[in-house]
């Protein structure tokens, strides 16, 4: 029999913000009326995850979708951009750079000696994804 969760499952998507995972699953009660789940997952002082969830049932779809779209409105996206541009180059010198062999040696080393995404970036001075790719590319992590 399949799973009670993924059986009334209609779609499914998840982003990384920061330190937080946020999971996004379309649903159908067995009423069939749809809901949207969505669950905030951290990893608290204990190193054990944490989740917070709301459910938004499909008659409130609509009230969601304006309440997102008039936020949104309030949020000039340029200046965030530009803001987040400069904080990524200040933060992250080596963002968007060339590779060289002995770093990517350096990165490999640092890597299996089990230092963190976060210590990795200051190191090399890039951003997670420079180096999330980078071990992806040296098959040190799948993508």
């Amino acid at each position: 029999m399949e799973n009670q969760n993924t059986q009334n499952q209609i779609f499914t998507t998840n982003f990384k913000a920061g330190q937080r995972m946020f999971f996004l699953d379309m649903r159908e009660a067995k009423n069939n009326s749809k809901y949207l789940k969505i669950t905030e997952s951290k990893v608290n002082e204990d190193g054990d995850y944490e989740n917070h969830g709301i459910m938004i049932f499909d008659q409130d779809f609509e009230k969601l979708s304006d309440a997102i779209t008039e936020a949104m409105s309030k949020v000039d996206f340029k200046k965030v951009a530009k803001r987040e541009s400069k904080k990524v180059n200040k933060d992250c010198p080596n963002a968007g750079m060339v590779w060289s062999e002995e770093d990517e040696t350096k990165l490999e080393k640092l890597f299996k000696k089990g230092n963190s995404t976060e210590a990795l970036m200051k190191v090399f001075g890039r951003s997670e994804a420079g180096i999330t790719s980078r071990l992806e590319k040296l098959e040190l992590i799948e993508a």
